[in-house]
């Protein structure tokens, strides 16, 4: 299962709980999770990015995004 985390400072992250053989879901806290904390501890992967998860749970998928400016200032006259 994965689980999105976007904190205050806008810093994204994704966590990867493993659900056990044999179960629906992983084992989560009743009232949910209340802190990225809660969330890495019972995470076995923590991915710097957005992912989307692929055909099967060894694969998935993100976006790596990147931008290119002109550095240079050529004055107009």
């Amino acid at each position: 299962m994965y689980f999105y985390w976007v904190s205050l400072t806008c810093n994204s992250r994704t966590y990867v709980v493993p659900i056990p053989h044999g179960s629906d879901l992983p084992k989560l806290p009743s009232s949910g999770f209340q802190s990225e904390k809660e969330v890495r501890a019972v995470a076995t992967q923590v991915l710097k990015e957005a992912v989307f998860p692929g055909p099967d749970g060894s694969r998935y998928t993100f976006s790596k995004l990147t931008s290119r400016r002109n550095l240079y200032r050529i004055p107009l006259r």
